[in-house]
């Protein structure tokens, strides 16, 4: 009846920006170091230990993400979005192609 809570995103699933953004660093990140092979970590700013929940007024606990390889996390990246439900393979798979192709051609512009 359409009273309820819209939870759709306001916003074209097609092509994923994150998976593009995703592809875009990971590639630069790749072509700068010549290599995939890299062990990192990524820690949200949210799960920092310092951020508290909006809900409960809780600090939130550090959590870290670690990774060998940056299409690792290029991979972590891409399908965390299709497993919340906001984006198909499709979408991902044309965002982080497009993202990759932007990474190529900024890289390569060294004027």
């Amino acid at each position: 009846d359409g009273s309820g809570t819209n939870f759709t995103p306001a916003f074209p699933s097609y092509v994923s920006g994150h998976a593009t953004f995703g592809g875009a660093v990971f590639g630069i990140l790749r072509l700068f170091y010549g290599t995939d092979t890299m062990q990192f970590q990524l820690q949200a700013d949210e799960y920092n230990g310092i951020t508290k929940d909006s809900i409960t007024n809780q600090i939130r606990p550090v959590r870290a993400r670690y990774y060998q390889s940056f299409t690792q996390a290029e991979d972590e990246n891409f399908l965390g979005r299709i497993y919340v439900g906001v984006h198909w393979r499709t979408d991902q798979d044309a965002g982080r192609t497009m993202g990759q192709q932007i990474a190529s051609y900024i890289f390569t512009q060294n004027d």
